[in-house]
């Protein structure tokens, strides 16, 4: 197989996943909800850094065309 290092069982729970815990009245089983939601962290964190760096590649190409 492949050189792999540090893998880790993708059904194997995470130690370091913060969830909240809900249990279902009906069945009483346990159901963990992520407590980040994801949409917002793409929302206002993904799309302004992936925008500053977008800027900056443009930024740099204008930059080299106006001293060179």
């Amino acid at each position: 197989m492949w050189l792999m290092r540090d893998y880790v069982d993708p059904t194997t729970e995470r130690e370091q996943f913060k969830a909240a815990f809900y249990i279902d009245q009906k069945t009483h089983q346990t159901e963990k909800k992520s407590r980040v939601n994801t949409y917002y962290r793409q929302v206002f964190m993904g799309i302004p850094i992936s925008i500053f760096f977008i800027l900056l590649v443009v930024v740099t190409q204008i930059g080299m065309k106006i001293w060179a």
